[in-house]
């Protein structure tokens, strides 16, 4: 990250026109700095971050988005194995555990329900990172230097590994950026604000509206920043659903093989 600062905007400017989408490791490493010392470097998270910062080398603490399907279904005493899940997606399937719910509950409406299974998803997920994790991930974040972070995870990992220079968003704030600070954007919610959570197929219907402010305005932060992902298993369903807003994606792997794993998060 040791560029000379009178020639930095040419730099990246340059470096970001001609990377070609066929990139060595350590082209993407000097586009990655190269952005970063520029100002223009953010971090899309996923599930599988948090998985990292709290696995404690024996167990996973964190949960993936099926998983965390999975334990809500047992807090509300419905049968997750008895649900149909092939060929459908998470949201529908948190909309039949809810369904499901109100059918064994007398006197429960859908969206009671619903608020009971965010609820219980917002107590599933206050994690919280040992003082050594925070130290190592969060030397990690700074050395990214990112202008701002979008994540689908409802916890609030990140922010505590960027104590007093991070702050929280949700799906229906702005995305602000202040100096100084960086935004954490939560795309389907924060655990603090259950109610606000997005995890149900109704929830996506005004989620992904695209009239919507943050569907333009997340369009536009990603397509004017260089994005790095991490968390996610670089497979077709992630990058069909990336590549509505970054026309590339470079895998992690120094063979240039995608991690295939679960869209999480």
């Amino acid at each position: 990250m040791n560029y000379d600062i009178g020639g930095l905007s040419l730099l990246v400017k340059r470096t970001m026109s001609t990377l070609p989408t066929e990139s060595t490791r350590e082209q993407v490493l000097k586009f990655l700095s190269s952005s970063a010392s520029y100002g223009n470097l953010g971090l899309f998270i996923g599930a599988g971050f948090s998985k990292a910062v709290l696995h404690d080398g024996i167990n996973d603490v964190a949960l993936s988005w099926g998983e965390l399907l999975h334990s809500v279904s047992d807090l509300l005493d419905v049968d997750y194995g008895a649900l149909p899940k092939e060929g459908v997606g998470f949201p529908e399937i948190a909309s039949r555990i809810c369904a499901a719910y109100v059918e064994a509950s007398a006197g429960v409406s859908f969206s009671q329900a619903l608020s009971k299974l965010k609820a219980e998803i917002a107590s599933l997920t206050c994690w919280y990172p040992t003082r050594e994790k925070r130290l190592r991930f969060g030397t990690y974040i700074d050395a990214f230097a990112p202008a701002w972070v979008i994540t689908t995870n409802y916890d609030l990992i990140v922010e505590a590994l960027l104590t007093g220079r991070s702050i929280p968003l949700g799906p229906n704030d702005q995305l602000i950026n202040p100096r100084g600070v960086v935004p954490v954007y939560h795309l389907h919610g924060v655990r603090t604000n259950p109610e606000e959570i997005i995890i149900a197929q109704e929830d996506y219907v005004s989620l992904f509206r695209p009239n919507q402010y943050r569907q333009i305005k997340l369009a536009l932060t990603v397509k004017e920043s260089t994005t790095l992902l991490l968390g996610y298993g670089v497979d077709q369903c992630v990058r069909e659903r990336k590549a509505r807003l970054s026309p590339r994606c470079y895998p992690s792997t120094p063979e240039g093989k995608s991690e295939r794993g679960p869209l999480s998060g």
